[in-house]
């Protein structure tokens, strides 16, 4: 059966280059994906050393080394999986199965410390546990390395930064932990 996408294109979105997490955070609620089963999914390891292929920051056809990256996947009510990620190269949204395989090409034969893996967190507990002062985006002196996006910080009620715990790939913390064999399954 085929599935009805949404009319959302890069334009429609929050964006702001480098700042990945905040532009998820925007699009996991944007309201053409509001039927969906949403979950804001950070990919990382616990090196902090995660490659990834065909994002728009990398150079042409060569992989990227993020110390983390977020995306959204959002399954559609028939069960569809799709991930909108706004820096990738192959396409917006695309379905989950081909922006893996793609996206993470060839992963089997990377040494353990570039090999992805996955804090699914739900839409829900990702807005209500979420907060980010941008501190890590700061050099030595308190400037930004890469321009800041122009709305405002995103705040939990508890307003305290929260980035490191969902960027950590130990167990505990909000979501689950996956790598790329159990994200194909869960998300096939």
């Amino acid at each position: 059966m085929m599935e009805h996408l949404p009319q959302l294109s890069r334009s429609d979105c929050h964006y702001q280059a480098y700042y990945c997490e905040e532009n998820a955070w925007h699009l996991s609620q944007h309201p053409a994906l509001a039927t969906w089963e949403r979950y804001v999914t950070f990919i990382s390891n616990p090196t902090q050393t995660a490659v990834l292929w065909g994002q728009r920051a990398a150079e042409e056809f060569q992989p990227i080394l993020w110390d983390y990256h977020v995306i959204v996947v959002a399954q559609t009510p028939t069960g569809s999986s799709y991930i909108w990620d706004l820096d990738t190269v192959f396409g917006f949204p695309l379905p989950a199965q081909e922006y893996l395989q793609r996206t993470f090409y060839g992963y089997e034969g990377w040494p353990e410390e570039y090999r992805p893996m996955f804090r699914v967190v739900p839409v829900g507990l990702f807005v209500e546990h979420f907060g980010s002062d941008r501190s890590h985006m700061l050099d030595e002196n308190g400037e930004y390395r890469q321009p800041p996006p122009p709305w405002p910080l995103i705040q939990n009620k508890q307003q305290s930064h929260t980035l490191a715990s969902f960027i950590s790939m130990q167990e505990q913390g909000v979501g689950d932990v996956l790598n790329v064999e159990e994200m194909k399954r869960r998300f096939a």
